[in-house]
């Protein structure tokens, strides 16, 4: 029973891991999103300027 106990917190623990990877992937992806967005529209702005 002690093995099994063992086994389920490494899965426990490798899930919550791939949880917080998975959420710090979504924040950078966001972030990525915005700025690139952002660039994008500062540039448009600038060639209907000129």
């Amino acid at each position: 029973m002690a093995v099994l106990r063992r086994k389920n917190e490494a899965r426990g623990s490798f899930i919550s891991k791939i949880n917080i990877v998975t959420i710090i992937f979504n924040m950078v992806t966001i972030v990525f999103m915005d700025l690139k967005y952002n660039f994008a529209s500062h540039l448009i702005c600038n060639t209907i300027l000129l």
